[in-house]
């Protein structure tokens, strides 16, 4: 079974919206493999690292499932085990074939580490998975 993981708060921006980039993105991503891992931080780690009040846990966690499950798209919806923003740990744990970068990361802005876990571990890195459609950082702005 290939698998891909994906990574994100999923809910950042003006009222934590799991809005219509994350969607693409989810998407899109599940398209590269069997099963789709998406991993996302706990509340106080977006609060800390964003300085806003995110949408809970559970309500992003069901609502990313609700979406997946609503297309017939096998995953796994779980929390980091890393403590800093990354998922480099995470990535060690779960080992999958791909991790899915959003539309908005390249090479030049992903974290160094998340980097050469991938490269130690065999694991496929794929940039501009999903469209930029009413990015994080765009609904922030506004």
């Amino acid at each position: 079974m290939k698998t891909v993981l994906v990574a994100g708060d999923f809910g950042r921006g003006i009222g934590g919206v799991l809005h219509p980039g994350h969607i693409d993105h989810l998407l899109k991503a599940a398209m590269l493999g069997d099963h789709l891992i998406v991993v996302t931080h706990p509340d106080d780690s977006i609060r800390h690292r964003k300085g806003y009040e995110p949408d809970r846990l559970a309500v992003r966690m069901r609502r990313i499932g609700s979406l997946l499950s609503r297309k017939g798209i096998s995953h796994t919806i779980t929390l980091a085990v890393d403590t800093d923003g990354t998922v480099a740990k995470t990535l060690e744990l779960y080992r999958p074939a791909i991790f899915a970068k959003g539309g908005d990361r390249t090479p030049d802005n992903m974290p160094a580490c998340e980097v050469e876990v991938c490269l130690r571990l065999g694991i496929e890195i794929r940039y501009g998975i999903g469209d930029l459609l009413g990015s994080s950082r765009e609904l922030a702005k506004r």
